[in-house]
């Protein structure tokens, strides 16, 4: 039996790789499928689904511009590689962490990564189907100087209270460059409050 439970673990963590390399090649532009496959083989995922060595470097001849890793169970050993892959990269404008299940602890290198100021390029951040609330997002109004080029946020489904929503519209309102927030699903802030952070964003796709 043991030997069965043995091989399970390696089928699934052979899985996940899988997984890992599906996405980064889904969005990845100028770089062949053969050299995304033979880096990803450095950073293997655990039976947890964990990147283990981090994530493959990008040479700056074809740098990396999107990075997808939904939905593959990322730890906080994930999240930390994701974190440096992201301040290492300074190219990355695109990044998808949807359905992770993050808490505020799991997101919290990411907002490290972000603070650090290294990575001004980003544009778009999906962070949908997470669990990290109110707390997760305590520090998103410090990055406002970190992330100027942020112009999409997607937040549904973390169970974002009124506390949360607060700080979100002063997040837009204090960066000029945002102009799409998703959160209306999956969180309880109130209609009020909703309606002022799409007020904001509606008036800056009219410029």
């Amino acid at each position: 039996m043991a030997g069965l439970s043995s091989l399970y673990k390696q089928h699934h963590a052979r899985r996940n790789e899988q997984q890992v390399i599906k996405h980064l090649v889904k969005d990845i532009i100028n770089v062949s499928t053969a050299e995304i496959i033979s880096e990803t083989k450095k950073a293997p995922v655990t039976e947890a689904g964990e990147l283990e060595q981090g994530l493959p470097e990008m040479s700056s001849e074809f740098p990396l511009t999107s990075l997808s890793l939904n939905k593959i169970k990322l730890g906080a050993r994930g999240m930390k590689a994701v974190a440096d892959f992201l301040v290492d990269n300074p190219s990355l404008r695109s990044l998808h962490l949807n359905g992770n299940s993050l808490t505020s602890t799991g997101i919290l290198p990411l907002w490290q990564g972000l603070l650090s100021g290294r990575n001004n390029n980003l544009k778009q951040l999906f962070l949908a189907k997470n669990q990290f609330g109110d707390q997760g997002i305590a520090h998103l109004h410090a990055m406002k100087c970190k992330t100027s080029g942020l112009n999409e946020l997607n937040l549904n489904d973390n169970g974002i209270t009124e506390k949360g929503g607060n700080e979100l519209l002063n997040f837009v309102r204090d960066n000029e460059d945002v102009k799409k927030v998703r959160l209306s699903r999956g969180n309880r802030i109130k209609h009020k409050t909703l309606k002022g952070i799409r007020k904001i964003v509606a008036q800056r796709l009219q410029r």
